[in-house]
């Protein structure tokens, strides 16, 4: 690693002749770091037994501010010492489920780290196993008095394996617990509110972040050290702060639409209540950003016409965009009034928490139809001139429902992406990527692009790569990845060509089965073929026949819906 490379969170693969595996977080730091040894794994029962036997192992000895690297084995608790002096205000966070986020074959999916701090005589001063809703701890520490102390780190339930590596940040370090507002209108130039420890300036500007639009993450720093990043959002709709006093419907604050409303639930039972005019028939869009960016509020938002009568209510709702949340606890809905009005709308904590850290972003607006794009995996690999097949998922929002076109920005050295229509109405497709026919030395980084016609205007978004994971045998998610890219395969094997006769979409009826044709070349036609439909898994659609005449491969489909 370059002595100047900046601090900043990379991506890690592994290249051999044969393929390119799926990335791994990889973060490069700004603080001394200390490495523990590395232990040989997997241990076998009798090695387990033997270690829980053996006394515990001596603390490690370390000078603050350090990131320290570790691995946790069956029952193991690591621990360091550190002298620390009155007055200090250390911060120490953890990095581990952040490293890995998913566990395929582990409960609840990630290695559960618990911190604690102990003082000289072995006092246990403080204990933390999470920050708010992450896994990852974080613990702060005021230090009452020169002296010495110890922390450890170890897995909530004892376990250990190979794949249970952390990363501790320790020392007197900026740390931002919540910001206030927790976003801005494109082009905004005022200065919002920093919390939280060792923060050297509570302003902060963010007209360099307001540019665009979009999700943007902030940071402070101080003696040269930078912060932990925050989540800030940027919008294209205009915004203001909420003013109370608005608990009930008397006081409600009065809005215009759109509006975006930064607000904060200030106290247990706090609640805020916003009021507008409203024409019939006309439909309302209302979603909470909260949780997503970062904040410990549990939403849940309520609408009520001018009598107060409840219409609508929404508490949780699933937004799979965001594949590093497990509880999706921002609201949203949308609603069509009734009738020319007042409509008020109820934003509160479902779990009566509240505090200066419970903001929110409401956004209530006219629907405003858009979607974002994954692809999965985010590394390919095949043999020159090949196809593999891509995941990919389109996430509607508002209502937006028309098809989407999926397309290589760049057909860089002759990738050609075929199958790359989201149908109207749809939410996932399998499309194909045809490498080039030449051999290709480096990975190529491939970048995809989604189009659709929204409101007479066509829209752009990029695609985002992704890998699908498994959570804990059961949950699966989809975790955004920096790049996409396609590899192809050193070791030169023939590829035998199969090309469809015509490369239009294919509709399946019921009534009657479908007809696929292929060309093949003559070596298939004296092969005994087997087929297999491996998309989309579904026991809707039956290979009924295949036979092969004139080197074409005629294949009959039967759709049972």
């Amino acid at each position: 690693i370059d002595e100047n490379a900046e601090p900043i969170e990379q991506e890690l693969r592994i290249q051999t002749r044969v393929g390119i595996s799926n990335p791994m977080k990889f973060i490069i730091g700004d603080l001394p770091e200390f490495v523990e040894p590395v232990s040989e794994l997997p241990p076998t029962p009798a090695e387990i037994n033997q270690m829980l036997s053996l006394p515990a192992r001596s603390p490690y000895k370390l000078d603050l501010p350090v990131t320290i690297n570790g691995q946790l084995l069956p029952g193991e608790i690591d621990k360091f010492t550190f002298k620390a002096a009155k007055g200090e205000k250390l911060v120490f966070y953890v990095n581990s489920r952040k490293l890995i986020p998913y566990i395929a074959d582990a409960v609840p999916g990630w290695c559960q780290t618990i911190l604690k701090l102990y003082n000289s005589e072995n006092k246990e001063l403080i204990s933390v196993d999470d920050w708010r809703f992450d896994p990852d701890p974080v613990m702060f520490f005021d230090v009452p008095e020169n002296g010495s102390y110890t922390l450890t780190i170890n897995d909530a339930l004892f376990r250990g394996r190979s794949d249970f590596v952390y990363r501790i940040t320790a020392g007197t370090l900026p740390f931002i617990t919540n910001i206030f507002p927790p976003g801005c209108s494109v082009g905004a130039t005022n200065k919002i509110n920093i919390y939280g420890w060792n923060i050297p300036d509570p302003n902060f500007d963010i007209s360099d972040n307001a540019k665009t639009a979009g999700l943007k993450y902030i940071h402070t720093e101080t003696n040269k050290f930078k912060s932990n990043f925050f989540p800030f959002f940027v919008a294209d709709i205009k915004d203001c702060t909420e003013a109370e006093p608005n608990n009930d419907l008397q006081s409600a604050m009065k809005i215009f639409l759109p509006i975006i409303i930064n607000g904060r639930i200030n106290y247990p039972g706090d609640v805020d209540i916003f009021k507008f005019e409203c024409l019939s028939n006309k439909t309302v869009a209302i979603e909470v950003q909260a949780r997503r960016l970062a904040s410990p509020l549990d939403s849940i938002i309520t609408v009520m016409d001018g009598s107060g009568k409840t219409i609508s209510i929404n508490d949780d709702y699933l937004d799979p965009s965001e594949g590093l949340l497990t509880h999706y606890a921002d609201s949203y809905l949308m609603f069509t009034a009734a009738s020319n009005g007042t409509y008020y709308v109820k934003i509160q904590d479902v779990q009566n928490h509240g505090g200066n850290e419970f903001t929110y972003r409401l956004r209530i607006s006219q629907p405003s139809p858009d979607f974002e794009l994954r692809i999965a995996p985010s590394s390919v690999t095949s043999r020159a001139g090949g196809t593999v097949p891509l995941k990919i998922y389109a996430f509607r929002k508002d209502g937006f429902t028309d098809q989407i076109q999926i397309n290589l920005i760049k057909p860089e050295q002759g990738f050609i992406l075929n199958g790359g229509l989201i149908p109207e109405g749809q939410s996932q497709i399998t499309a194909t990527l045809t490498f080039p026919p030449q051999l290709i030395q480096e990975p190529i980084f491939l970048e995809f692009e989604g189009s659709a016609r929204i409101n007479g205007t066509i829209i752009k978004h990029k695609v985002t790569p992704a890998d699908e994971v498994e959570q804990a045998f059961s949950y699966h998610h989809l975790l955004p990845a920096q790049n996409f890219i396609a590899f192809v395969n050193q070791i030169q094997r023939p590829v035998v060509p199969i090309k469809p006769i015509n490369s239009a979409p294919v509709v399946l009826s019921p009534q009657t089965p479908t007809k696929l044709r292929f060309a093949v070349p003559p070596i298939l036609a004296r092969q005994s073929l087997t087929l297999e439909l491996l998309e989309p898994k579904t026991n809707n659609i039956h290979i009924l026949s295949h036979s092969i005449s004139n080197n074409i491969l005629e294949v009959l489909l039967k759709y049972e819906p």
